[in-house]
């Protein structure tokens, strides 16, 4: 992971090629699938079936999280305003999920079944009221659960919207605006 000041010159602590948190030092290597902000601004970087939470003035490992049992490969994960991180899988087979800023499993908000395919970033809206699921294959485009009480511990399964069907998204982020750019 590439580090770089508001000045374009590169991070003292750059590149980054290992992270240890808690005394496990895992070399970042494999399917690196996004990085992404908290509401503190630090990065957490998606590598393989670990998510770790990294200090971004000082590149130091502050928390390690593997959210799924097996051999997965973990999507960008998306962040509320509130420090709530949503988490999904690439392949098809696992629920998303929704941990506290402490990284503590609130809900299994989407069944598996609910959204058995291929991705690689999820997004949700800023308040959590809405999960925003990208598909990469063609005809699925972008399926929006709904919370049924416009926050983290709603149901996200009682209302569901497919929006831009034949889109096909890789990646997504909110912008200062508050759009939604795919």
């Amino acid at each position: 992971i590439y580090v770089f000041n508001p000045d374009g010159t590169q991070a003292s602590f750059s590149p980054i090629k290992s992270i240890e948190v808690g005394g496990i030092i895992d070399t970042l290597w494999g399917q690196n699938r996004g990085l992404r902000t908290d509401p503190n601004g630090d990065v957490v970087a998606a590598s393989d079936s670990i998510y770790f939470r990294i200090d971004h003035e000082t590149g130091v490992g502050l928390q390690r999280l593997v959210p799924y049992v097996g051999d997965v490969v973990l999507t960008t994960p998306a962040f509320d305003q509130n420090g709530n991180m949503f988490t999904c899988t690439v392949y098809g087979g696992n629920p998303i999920k929704v941990f506290n800023s402490n990284w503590e499993l609130i809900q299994e908000a989407i069944p598996a079944v609910m959204h058995n395919d291929w991705s690689r970033t999820i997004a949700v809206e800023p308040n959590g009221s809405a999960i925003y699921y990208f598909n990469t294959d063609l005809g699925i485009g972008v399926i929006r659960f709904n919370s049924s009480d416009n926050t983290v511990y709603g149901d996200y399964t009682s209302t569901i919207d497919t929006l831009y069907k034949d889109m096909q998204v890789e990646a997504a982020t909110w912008d200062r605006n508050g759009k939604l750019w795919m």
